[in-house]
C-alpha cells in the first residue's frame, strides 16, 4: 500500500480554509484544489509499504510523538508549488510550530525513512 504520514488539522480549521478556498476557486489559476476531507500537513511520504510493516510504523510514530509537547501550527500565506509563475499546487504556509515539525520529520526520516519536504498544509 502507498502511505505517507501526516497531520490532519481539526474541522473547524478545515471549515476555514474551504471558506477561502471557494472565495480564490474562481480565479484563473489552474491547480487542482483538495477536497477538505483530505487537507493535511506531509511529514514523510513513505510510498510503497507491505501491510505487516504498518504496525511497527505505527509503534515508532507513537515513539517518536511522546518526544514531543502539544505546539500550535499557525498557517499564513500562500505557497505556490512549484513556482508561482507555474504552479500546480496552491498549499499554506505555516508560520509558527514549523521547528517542531521539521524535528518531527527528520526523526521519522532517521527512525522510518521516507522522502520529507519542508511542512506545509494541502
Amino acid at each position: 500500500m502507498r502511505l505517507f504520514i501526516g497531520i490532519f488539522p481539526p474541522e473547524e480549521i478545515k471549515e476555514k480554509i474551504w471558506e477561502i478556498k471557494e472565495k480564490i476557486e474562481s480565479l484563473p489559476w489552474k491547480c487542482k484544489f483538495v477536497e477538505k476531507e483530505n487537507y493535511h500537513i506531509s511529514l514523510s511520504f513513505l510510498g510503497e509499504v507491505k501491510e505487516e510493516k504498518v504496525k511497527e510504523i505505527e509503534n515508532k510514530l507513537k515513539e517518536i510523538s511522546s518526544r514531543y509537547p502539544k505546539f500550535v501550527v499557525v498557517l499564513k500565506n500562500f505557497l505556490f508549488i512549484p513556482s508561482k509563475s507555474y504552479f500546480r499546487v496552491l498549499a499554506l504556509d505555516i508560520t509558527e510550530g514549523k521547528n517542531y515539525l521539521v524535528k518531527i520529520s527528520n526523526e521519522i526520516k532517521k527512525d522510518i525513512g521516507g522522502d520529507i519536504k519542508p511542512p506545509h498544509l494541502t
